[in-house]
């Protein structure tokens, strides 16, 4: 009882922090593209696995392996495989309560366990079959841990190799890792120079053991002959498009002008924080080393052009642990404010991911296509993205046949052009689509669907058969799946 009575607020928590989770998995539906890659690419052959599709894959394998091994002992569903990202984000909430508890106070650490909870980003990583889940456990473990080591200086031989092993595990988890060891490395430098050597040492054998896939790896992307036309190229620079990169950080997915509204009062409370810090002399470290953890990563996306939060989504947990910072500092007579203002920090953007869930459907086109099935006529699904099979293959449930638009070279070696060119927008001319529509003798086909999608690159399948003869027999019907999807019926 004296436990319960003592920690009662962040079991609490941590309940809560479960729960929701748990009803985003419920209800988060299908298999989205690449959430249908993790699935699928964890279960091939362990030598393929390793020699292969491993290392032609943008980012380290860890999740991968993670799975693979979790496929011995759990079944392979959607249901399971989101479970892993389930547990990583419940176990992040703890990890933020004990770093938020380490560099400021216990308050500050139930306020960041509270945000992190309920915050609508992090819950939908949580329900999600990618890395993301895992990789903010890491940064946060990562983060307590050299806090502890180069700040607090309470380092034992035990922590040393722990924080070295999680550097690792960050390598081996996602490309941003190397940004999070990169940061590390230079708030030691800016503040502790004299223990730079240190750092380095316990970097050195996670960075040689990171190698045999990094040397690998980059020289498989380096050589592709499509190298510089991924997605990340293309990113719309527009006020909107960093805005959409920034906001989940602070609110959640939606809730535009709410979001800008948070995000100002953030930037202004932390100039303001500076600013009183310096005044009074009084630098506050843990505060400092948050700054410039969160910031700096921001500022170099800003310059940059990636405006996706795919580059900095390990600065949740730390943007997480400024506001907590802020509320405790600037509202502490007041604790029931603080709990309003986190409520009324993440509510927009729950209510957004409750109408964002499910993310796809699939029943919802088989529904459509199910009303407009004739046996008596030769009839065809052609999709514009390539990628989509997988998903087809598992969804679909139909007898006719599906045909992907694919003009790519390698088309003989299925697991190679996936993983390697599934990220590329390349621009497609109707004369090389026109070449595809003999090849594959579309014109004996009496009715041909045709689920086309614009994010890819332009494959205008539709303007296609139209060019050929072929004309709409209903008006484009929209399902139920992730990205400007859109099912069109054509007939002769």
């Amino acid at each position: 009882m004296p436990f319960l009575k003592k920690h009662w607020p962040l079991l609490l928590i941590l309940t809560v922090a479960f729960l929701v989770r748990l009803l985003a998995v419920l209800q988060y539906g299908d298999f989205w593209g690449d959430e249908m890659f993790s699935f699928v690419y964890s279960q091939k052959p362990w030598l393929l696995s390793l020699t292969k599709f491993w290392i032609w894959e943008t980012n380290p394998p860890l999740h991968l392996l993670l799975l693979k091994l979790w496929w011995y002992v759990f079944p392979a569903t959607e249901w399971y495989a989101r479970l892993p990202s389930l547990l990583f984000g419940v176990a992040s909430v703890y990890a933020i309560y004990a770093l938020g508890k380490k560099m400021f106070n216990q308050r500050t650490g139930i306020v960041a366990a509270l945000l992190l909870a309920l915050s609508p980003y992090n819950i939908f990583l949580s329900a999600t079959t990618r890395v993301y889940a895992l990789l903010l456990l890491l940064t946060i473990l990562s983060l307590n841990y050299f806090y502890t080591i180069f700040f607090l200086e309470q380092k034992t031989r035990w922590q040393q190799i722990i924080f070295s092993v999680i550097a690792l595990l960050l390598l081996y988890a996602h490309l941003t890792g190397l940004v999070v060891l990169a940061l590390e490395i230079l708030l030691v430098w800016i503040m502790r120079r004299k223990k730079i050597k240190s750092l380095f040492k316990l970097f050195l054998w996670p960075f040689l053991l990171w190698l045999p896939w990094a040397i690998p790896a980059a020289f498989s992307k380096i050589t592709t002959p499509h190298f510089g036309q991924a997605w990340f190229f293309t990113i719309e620079q527009t006020p909107a498009s960093l805005l959409n990169a920034f906001r989940p950080l602070f609110t959640g997915l939606g809730a535009a002008y709410w979001a800008l509204l948070i995000i100002f009062i953030f930037f202004a409370t932390t100039i303001w924080t500076m600013y009183q810090q310096r005044k009074n002399d009084r630098p506050n470290e843990a505060f400092i080393v948050l700054l410039i953890f969160s910031l700096l990563p921001l500022v170099a996306a800003l310059f940059l052009g990636l405006w996706n939060i795919k580059f900095i989504v390990f600065t949740l947990p730390t943007v997480q642990l400024l506001v907590a910072y802020f509320l405790t500092t600037y509202l502490a007579r007041w604790p029931t404010l603080i709990g309003i203002f986190c409520l009324l920090l993440v509510l927009p953007g729950l209510v957004e991911l409750t109408f964002l869930l499910p993310l796809e459907k699939w029943s919802t086109l088989n529904k459509y296509i199910s009303t407009n099935i004739n046996p008596a006529k030769n009839q065809l699904l052609i999709y514009s993205n390539f990628t989509d099979e997988q998903r087809l293959n598992r969804y679909f449930n139909f007898s006719i046949p599906a045909l992907p638009y694919y003009a790519l070279t390698e088309k003989e070696n299925w697991d190679k052009t996936i993983i390697t060119q599934n990220y590329l927008r390349i621009i497609h001319p109707l004369s090389e689509l026109q070449n595809w529509y003999q090849a594959e003798n579309l014109k004996n086909y009496n009715d041909i669907f045709v689920l086309e999608v614009n994010t890819i690159g332009e494959i205008n399948l539709s303007k296609l058969l139209e060019q050929n003869g072929w004309h709409l027999l209903a008006s484009p019907f929209k399902p139920h799946l992730l990205g400007d999807y859109i099912l069109l019926h054509y007939g002769r």
